[in-house]
């Protein structure tokens, strides 16, 4: 039984995995057809979360071009919020940002949360160039800001 174990033991130490690496003519197709360029296409995000008081937060969103920085407007984002300790329990609906008058390419929206703690804001640009960010923000028991 020992010397059976030390034989296993001796194998398994011994052999290694191969790593199987595709060649160019395997990775060329999904690159014809937009798939490998993912990444590049994806929106530029930058999250400003702000906690209000009394359980309400404030969630801005600057949105641009990933090759330009111009600021991509008429977009259809969202955002959600979801407590770290206790992941998909709080998870809210989908919270629907508008964009500000004035200023291209932020959009913003306010929501209440259940309850204190660390939140996870996600937001997700849907159209025309998906994306998803995201930012923690700890809400706390103050008073809301006059």
């Amino acid at each position: 039984m020992t010397a059976a174990l030390l034989v296993g033991v001796v194998g398994f130490l011994a052999t290694r995995p191969r790593v199987v690496v595709p060649t160019a003519a395997e990775t060329a197709p999904a690159e014809r057809h937009g798939q490998g360029n993912e990444q590049q296409s994806q929106a530029a995000i930058s999250i400003d979360s702000e906690h209000l008081g009394n359980l309400q937060v404030r969630i801005e969103a600057k949105v641009s071009s990933p090759s330009s920085y111009d600021p991509i407007t008429k977009g259809q984002v969202v955002a959600y919020t979801d407590m770290v300790a206790m992941p998909g329990a709080h998870k809210s609906s989908p919270i629907v940002m508008a964009e500000m008058s004035g200023q291209p390419g932020v959009y913003q929206a306010v929501t209440n949360v259940p309850m204190a703690g660390e939140y996870n804001v996600i937001v997700e640009v849907k159209q025309p160039m998906a994306s998803t960010a995201n930012q923690r923000l700890t809400v706390g028991t103050v008073e809301q800001k006059k």
